[in-house]
Protein backbone atom coordinates (compact mmCIF):
# COMPACT_ATOMS: atom_id res chain seq x y z
CA UNK A 1 0.00 0.00 0.00
CA UNK A 2 2.78 2.31 0.85
CA UNK A 3 4.75 1.64 -2.39
CA UNK A 4 1.59 2.39 -4.32
CA UNK A 5 1.22 5.43 -2.51
CA UNK A 6 4.66 6.09 -3.25
CA UNK A 7 4.35 5.54 -6.67
CA UNK A 8 1.46 7.78 -7.40
CA UNK A 9 3.40 10.97 -5.92
CA UNK A 10 6.38 10.30 -8.19
CA UNK A 11 3.89 10.16 -11.12
CA UNK A 12 2.15 13.10 -9.82
CA UNK A 13 5.66 15.19 -9.53
CA UNK A 14 6.40 14.21 -12.79
CA UNK A 15 3.15 15.35 -14.77
CA UNK A 16 3.66 18.76 -12.19
CA UNK A 17 7.07 18.53 -13.61
CA UNK A 18 6.59 18.39 -17.33
CA UNK A 19 3.55 21.12 -17.34
CA UNK A 20 5.50 23.30 -16.04
CA UNK A 21 8.64 22.82 -18.46
CA UNK A 22 5.45 22.61 -21.14
CA UNK A 23 3.86 26.01 -20.02
CA UNK A 24 6.49 27.92 -18.10
CA UNK A 25 7.57 29.86 -21.28
CA UNK A 26 9.79 33.07 -21.18
CA UNK A 27 6.99 34.69 -22.14
CA UNK A 28 4.60 33.27 -19.54
CA UNK A 29 6.97 33.67 -16.63
CA UNK A 30 7.00 37.72 -17.28
CA UNK A 31 3.40 38.09 -17.01
CA UNK A 32 3.32 36.16 -14.13
CA UNK A 33 5.66 38.71 -12.60
CA UNK A 34 3.64 42.10 -14.02
CA UNK A 35 0.52 40.07 -12.24
CA UNK A 36 2.21 39.06 -9.06
CA UNK A 37 3.30 43.09 -9.24
CA UNK A 38 -0.11 44.59 -10.13
CA UNK A 39 -2.02 42.63 -7.15
CA UNK A 40 0.37 43.68 -4.81
CA UNK A 41 0.25 47.18 -6.23
CA UNK A 42 -3.73 46.37 -6.16
CA UNK A 43 -4.04 45.86 -2.61
CA UNK A 44 -1.56 48.53 -1.13
CA UNK A 45 -3.82 50.82 -3.15
CA UNK A 46 -7.21 49.78 -1.93
CA UNK A 47 -6.84 47.48 1.02
CA UNK A 48 -7.05 49.27 4.94
CA UNK A 49 -4.13 49.91 6.05
CA UNK A 50 -4.35 47.28 8.72
CA UNK A 51 -4.20 44.86 6.24
CA UNK A 52 -0.93 45.99 4.03
CA UNK A 53 0.81 46.30 7.50
CA UNK A 54 0.35 43.24 8.80
CA UNK A 55 3.12 40.50 9.21
CA UNK A 56 1.30 38.14 6.49
CA UNK A 57 0.58 40.49 4.45
CA UNK A 58 4.07 41.43 3.69
CA UNK A 59 5.53 38.03 3.97
CA UNK A 60 2.81 36.91 1.22
CA UNK A 61 3.72 39.72 -1.33
CA UNK A 62 7.44 38.96 -0.39
CA UNK A 63 6.82 35.39 -0.88
CA UNK A 64 5.05 35.60 -4.18
CA UNK A 65 7.30 38.41 -5.69
CA UNK A 66 9.98 36.02 -4.96
CA UNK A 67 8.44 32.67 -6.61
CA UNK A 68 7.92 35.25 -9.51
CA UNK A 69 11.28 35.88 -10.15
CA UNK A 70 12.62 31.79 -9.61
CA UNK A 71 9.97 31.22 -12.27
CA UNK A 72 11.32 33.97 -14.97
CA UNK A 73 14.70 32.57 -13.44
CA UNK A 74 14.40 29.08 -14.28
CA UNK A 75 12.42 29.96 -17.88
CA UNK A 76 15.12 31.92 -18.82
CA UNK A 77 17.82 29.61 -18.21
CA UNK A 78 15.87 27.13 -20.21
CA UNK A 79 15.81 29.72 -22.99
CA UNK A 80 19.24 30.80 -23.04
CA UNK A 81 20.68 27.20 -22.58
CA UNK A 82 22.28 27.93 -19.21
CA UNK A 83 24.11 25.34 -17.42
CA UNK A 84 21.01 23.10 -15.50
CA UNK A 85 23.44 22.24 -12.43
CA UNK A 86 24.19 26.04 -11.92
CA UNK A 87 20.69 26.72 -12.72
CA UNK A 88 18.89 24.63 -9.87
CA UNK A 89 21.15 26.97 -7.26
CA UNK A 90 20.77 29.65 -9.00
CA UNK A 91 16.63 29.02 -8.73
CA UNK A 92 16.66 28.21 -5.06
CA UNK A 93 18.71 31.42 -4.13
CA UNK A 94 16.26 33.59 -6.22
CA UNK A 95 13.86 32.60 -3.76
CA UNK A 96 15.70 33.05 -0.74
CA UNK A 97 17.68 36.03 -1.95
CA UNK A 98 16.82 37.55 -5.43
CA UNK A 99 18.08 40.86 -4.43
CA UNK A 100 21.54 39.19 -4.79
CA UNK A 101 21.35 35.88 -7.27
CA UNK A 102 19.37 37.84 -10.14
CA UNK A 103 22.09 39.97 -11.08
CA UNK A 104 24.55 37.65 -10.72
CA UNK A 105 22.62 35.06 -12.52
CA UNK A 106 22.07 38.07 -15.17
CA UNK A 107 25.81 38.63 -15.70
CA UNK A 108 26.66 34.69 -15.61
CA UNK A 109 24.66 33.93 -18.23
CA UNK A 110 24.46 37.18 -20.18
CA UNK A 111 27.86 38.76 -19.96
CA UNK A 112 28.20 42.78 -18.48
CA UNK A 113 26.17 43.73 -21.39
CA UNK A 114 23.41 41.89 -21.77
CA UNK A 115 23.01 42.16 -18.00
CA UNK A 116 23.01 45.69 -18.31
CA UNK A 117 20.84 45.56 -21.31
CA UNK A 118 18.44 43.40 -19.46
CA UNK A 119 18.47 45.22 -16.65
CA UNK A 120 17.39 48.66 -18.35
CA UNK A 121 14.97 46.88 -20.22
CA UNK A 122 13.77 45.90 -16.58
CA UNK A 123 13.92 49.19 -15.39
CA UNK A 124 11.56 50.70 -18.80
CA UNK A 125 8.99 48.37 -17.69
CA UNK A 126 9.01 49.21 -14.38
CA UNK A 127 8.85 53.08 -15.09
CA UNK A 128 5.87 51.78 -17.10
CA UNK A 129 4.26 50.11 -14.65
CA UNK A 130 4.56 53.19 -11.98
CA UNK A 131 3.18 55.62 -14.45
CA UNK A 132 -0.07 53.59 -15.57
CA UNK A 133 -0.62 52.74 -11.65
CA UNK A 134 -0.41 56.62 -11.75
CA UNK A 135 -2.17 57.39 -14.32
CA UNK A 136 -4.71 55.21 -13.09
CA UNK A 137 -5.19 56.75 -9.72
CA UNK A 138 -5.60 60.19 -11.20
CA UNK A 139 -8.40 58.57 -13.64
CA UNK A 140 -9.77 57.58 -10.53
CA UNK A 141 -9.63 60.49 -7.98
CA UNK A 142 -11.58 62.39 -11.43
CA UNK A 143 -14.09 59.84 -11.34
CA UNK A 144 -14.11 60.11 -7.98
CA UNK A 145 -13.46 56.85 -6.39
CA UNK A 146 -11.41 57.44 -3.05
CA UNK A 147 -7.65 55.41 -3.02
CA UNK A 148 -6.11 55.67 -0.26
Amino acid sequence: MKNNDTKKSAADLTKLRLFLEAELTLRNSIILFWACYALIDLAFSYAPGSVTASLWFIITARVMLELAIALWVAADGRAHDFEKPRLKWYIVFSVLVAEFTVPIYLVKSRGWAGAAKTSLRFAGYLLLAIVISIALAGVLQILGINVN
